[in-house]
């Protein structure tokens, strides 16, 4: 006989076996996932660094290609200001009308240029509030004195002593932007970076690093002299109430709900909102920045009634998708819902890769181009990237506008015969000096070349004459 242990005891042996190659197997398994899971993950890193450095190598691009724009932007205001400088120096010695004509005229136009390159210059926009106003009042100075040579008339005594202390300012001018220039070169800094980091954080640098900046630039620009003269930015002139400014005063804790309230026009995402610093003048106002959706934002604020002054987020854009009249669209949105209505679009252009549409109010059929708002939005996704209401709020109010004494088809007579007409309608249009004018606006072409001519609808007489540049999407003035 044999006993039962014996008889399991081959069962058992072969069981052992297979117990033996399902564990061999198993490890064999294992082994092998471990060095796929390995050669997985290598090839993870190798394609998340080359996409990481592809948008490094993106990112630097952007930056070096913002940073030649800003240093172009910055050149140039230096070229124009030493131009204006010299000019405004020649037309101070000048001994004969037409050389004292042709400098005051040069003045104004490189002071024009400078004012334009001044919006180049990556500083919040109340740290160069002083210079542009400067450059402003100089450019529209010399060409008001340039009006008055042109009539025959010679230029005053005071008007004399007004040209030497405005050539001693731009001189100041000039040689602080100089200073400015060597001191961003010994330190290293870059406009880019200044850009992103905005206005409350360049003055820090400044601190710190020592760099005289745009706003010590402003310091020397406190002392020029008080023009008041027949132009549009002569002192007296920006004593004007603004007229658009309605309601109460709002505290800065509302004026910060306020700017909540609006950023949820633009942007969803997450926001978190700082005062920076308050803006005195013609429109007081509470300055903000504010981060939403990843993107910063900078905001006036009006301290009466709450108003959104301007707004700018300094984003480039990287490609264009949309067409001009869906930026239009967007931008009609945005300034309703922020508290501009009866807008009438007058023209949207291109600007790289973003738009900018312009608009006036529309009452009773006639377009008040006193009262302006410019809003900017980005042509590749649609985003509002800005606006300014300034013009609005310093001149939107109902207005009694009365009838026209004179018909369209009298309006029509009186324009040039070799203009033709394609286009009238009223409008108000601004003089100097604050006052406005009911006007026939009369388009048309001459050749080539489109014209606007402006009709006195009172007295028939010819206001004024704009000639029109195309440009992608509208025109631009002349």
């Amino acid at each position: 006989m044999y006993s039962q242990n014996e008889g399991v005891s081959p069962l058992r042996e072969q069981r052992e076996q297979e117990e033996t190659r399902t564990a061999k197997t198993r490890r064999i398994y294992s082994d092998q996932l471990l060095r796929w899971s390995v050669a997985l993950l290598m090839l993870a890193l190798i394609a998340t660094g080359a996409w990481g450095y592809g948008e490094y190598r993106g990112r630097q691009l952007a930056i070096n290609y913002l940073e030649g724009e800003r240093q172009r932007a910055f050149y140039n205001l230096l070229h124009n200001v030493e131009n204006m400088e010299l000019n405004l120096a020649k037309s101070m010695v000048a001994g004969s009308p037409s050389q004292t004509l042709l400098h005051l005229t040069q003045a104004w136009r490189y002071a024009e240029s400078a004012t334009s390159d001044l919006g180049g210059i990556p500083m919040g926009h109340t740290t160069l509030l002083r210079t542009g106003t400067f450059l402003n009042q100089t450019g529209d100075y010399a060409l008001s004195l340039a009006r008055t040579v042109s009539r025959g008339s010679t230029l005053t005594s005071d008007e004399k002593e007004d040209l030497i202390g405005l050539h001693q300012q731009a001189a100041e001018l000039g040689l602080a932007l100089h200073e400015l220039r060597e001191k961003l070169e010994d330190t290293g800094h870059r406009w880019s970076t200044l850009q992103v980091r905005g206005e409350h954080s360049y003055n820090a640098i400044e601190l710190d690093d020592g760099i005289v900046g745009m706003s010590s630039i402003e310091k020397h620009l406190t002392e020029y002299p008080t023009l008041i003269y027949d132009g549009a930015f002569s002192d007296h002139v920006f004593d004007f109430e603004p007229r658009g400014l309605t309601g109460a005063h709002v505290s800065e804790e509302r004026a910060q709900e306020r700017v909540r309230e609006l950023l949820s026009e633009v942007d969803q995402g997450e926001l978190t909102v700082e005062k920076v610093s308050e803006v005195r003048g013609t429109i007081p106002a509470y300055t903000f920045t504010a981060v939403a959706g990843g993107k910063q934002y900078w905001l006036d604020l009006s301290k009466k009634g709450g108003h959104l002054v301007w707004m700018n987020t300094g984003i480039e854009p990287a490609e264009a998708t949309l067409s001009l009249e869906e930026a239009r669209d967007a931008a009609a949105a945005f300034a309703e819902a922020v508290g501009y209505t009866q807008l009438h679009p007058l023209f949207t252009h291109r600007e790289g890769n973003r738009a900018v549409t312009n608009f006036v109010v529309e009452q009773e059929g006639v377009l008040l181009y006193p009262d302006q708002v410019k809003v900017l939005v980005s042509l590749e996704d649609g985003a509002i990237l800005g606006i300014d209401a300034s013009s609005y709020l310093m001149a939107h109010t109902d207005r009694s506008i009365g009838k026209p004494q004179i018909s369209e088809e009298d309006a029509l007579s009186r324009v040039n015969p070799a203009l033709t007409p394609t286009e009238t309608h009223l409008a108000l249009i601004p003089r100097d000096c604050l006052e406005e004018v009911l006007s026939w606006e009369i388009r048309g072409t001459m050749g080539d070349n489109e014209f606007i001519v402006y009709i006195n609808a009172q007295t028939g007489e010819e206001e004024q004459i704009f000639q029109l540049i195309p440009v992608e999407g509208g025109y631009l003035t002349q």
